[in-house]
């Protein structure tokens, strides 16, 4: 890949970051920011990706921009949760929490007003600038094997586990999504990085869905461990909402019986770093 290839990508991203910032700050839909932080996080695989150049410089998101895209996490998850819980008590036919919805509309509002503050000092042209003036010359194949390797060794020091928790397949998803990001720039080195989950593109994008529906029931547990102590929550609704986390959980771990059987044959040995 030469420097104008690595150039024109690093303008593309920030094309679209910027598109779909425009769009979230206006009424932090849930679309626009799932899209504003794919291209956040595709920008930074990418970053990660050219600093196994060779080049001196090695760059990363800063901070505040970070914040922002964990605040905008955050209040997308208060947004789907809200949404989980009303179709859930539907399909359950039992009494609305009305009074543990509105805790969470009330956070998600209070996020909000963080979120735009901290969005006037979130500076991505500074960003921009410093990347597009420090392309390196090209980005070699020894680098594109770094990055394979680096993956590779990341998973298997989680697949080799004894045990996979909650945070463990949640560090799987992150560095699956890394590959699924740049796989397009490493391939034919990715194509064969770990069987057989993860043979081609197809197939570690459908885990990174399955393990993202995990990391959601994990969300909506801890939303309601968080409000059973609070006292906005109702009393009376306590007991619904105890009763949601039940399903929430035999739902986890169901999910995390199949993906642990998925991983055996990676588990059982299958895993190498050559």
């Amino acid at each position: 890949m030469r420097n104008k290839e690595i150039w024109d990508i690093y303008k593309s991203r920030f094309k679209e970051i910027e598109k779909y910032y425009q769009r979230l700050v206006h009424n932090f839909k849930e679309d626009d920011i799932h899209s504003f932080r794919v291209q956040i996080k595709k920008l930074d695989a990418f970053i990660r990706l050219v600093n196994l150049s060779g080049t001196l410089q090695k760059h990363k998101i800063p901070k505040s921009i970070r914040k922002f895209y964990r605040l905008l996490g955050n209040i997308r998850n208060l947004q789907l949760n809200q949404e989980r819980i009303s179709r859930l008590v539907s399909d359950l036919s039992i009494k609305n929490p009305s009074s543990y919805l509105q805790y969470l509309h009330n956070d998600e509002d209070s996020k909000r007003i963080k979120a735009l503050r901290l969005a006037k000092r979130s500076s991505f042209k500074k960003l921009e600038k410093q990347l597009v003036e420090d392309v390196p010359t090209e980005l070699p194949g020894q680098a594109k094997d770094a990055f394979i390797e680096k993956t590779k060794s990341r998973l298997v020091q989680l697949f080799t586990l004894p045990v996979l928790f909650d945070d463990t397949l949640h560090d799987v998803r992150k560095i699956v999504k890394d590959l699924v990001y740049n796989y397009q720039y490493v391939e034919p080195s990715g194509s064969n990085i770990i069987p057989p989950v993860l043979t081609g593109l197809k197939s570690m994008k459908k885990l990174t869905e399955v393990l993202g529906d995990f990391h959601d029931l994990c969300v909506a547990i801890f939303f309601i461990d968080r409000a059973m102590g609070n006292h906005f929550v109702e009393q009376n609704e306590k007991t619904i909402l105890a009763e949601l986390k039940d399903h929430f959980l035999v739902r986890k771990q169901n999910m995390m019986d199949e993906i642990v059987q998925s991983f055996a044959p990676i588990k059982q040995g299958q895993v190498t770093t050559s």
